[in-house]
């Protein structure tokens, strides 16, 4: 193999080596920026949406307890049990589709939390619409701690999700950074023995050069 052609293989080689090791980091960090994304895009919002829904639905049953379920009954609290039963249920069903809407725009992360989650969210949402339709108090009491109860589940599995996620974007960040700095280690490395084996290449080339000048001058 000629000199150039040594020199070019070397040349070649650390280029290719150098391009690895760039790709495999950005690779790595994509993936893990995703993952961050995914708890901004869907776990933070969700989080506030079911906030929101169990707050809207405490309200909603302690209004009942106050004027719907209220006796006697009077013009006043007939009136708020009506606003209660119309304006309530409007309210929380647009959360509910708020939720759903959520999750059915998410194309990246993992499948399983989120058919898990939508399947949750249909369940609440089904004991909403029951609940919406009671008109006996013990009943009324049973489904709501029912309800509650589901809205917890979805929120702790939220909050779970979110922890997971963080935890191995941490994780994965951690190795990201071993790793590069292990194959930028050998990078170096084959670099100094290029850069070595350049140097026993080329290191005859002076003497090579004065001997020939010697013999042309005779």
């Amino acid at each position: 193999m000629s000199i150039r052609a040594k020199e070019v293989s070397c040349t070649v080689i650390i280029l290719v080596l150098f391009s690895g090791v760039s790709f495999y980091t950005y690779t790595k960090a994509r993936y893990a920026n995703q993952r961050l994304a995914w708890v901004n895009d869907l776990f933070l919002p969700l989080s506030r949406q079911v906030v929101q829904l169990q707050s809207n639905i405490q309200g909603l049953a302690e209004d009942m307890r106050r004027f719907y379920f209220h006796e006697p009954s009077t013009s006043e609290t007939s009136t708020f049990s009506r606003m209660t039963r119309d304006l309530y249920p409007y309210v929380i069903r647009k959360r509910f589709t708020a939720l759903e809407r959520l999750l059915a725009q998410q194309s990246v992360g993992d499948p399983r939390i989120l058919e898990e989650l939508t399947q949750m969210i249909t369940v609440a949402r089904t004991s909403f619409e029951r609940l919406a339709l009671v008109i006996e108090r013990n009943q009324f009491e049973s489904l709501y701690g029912d309800l509650r109860t589901q809205l917890q589940a979805i929120s702790k599995r939220v909050d779970d999700g979110c922890q997971k996620v963080t935890r191995t974007a941490q994780e994965e960040g951690r190795e990201n950074v071993l790793s590069s700095f292990i194959l930028s280690v050998l990078v170096m490395l084959f670099g100094s023995v290029t850069v070595w084996l350049s140097y026993r290449v080329l290191n005859p080339l002076p003497l090579l050069i004065s001997s020939l000048k010697k013999i042309c001058d005779g």
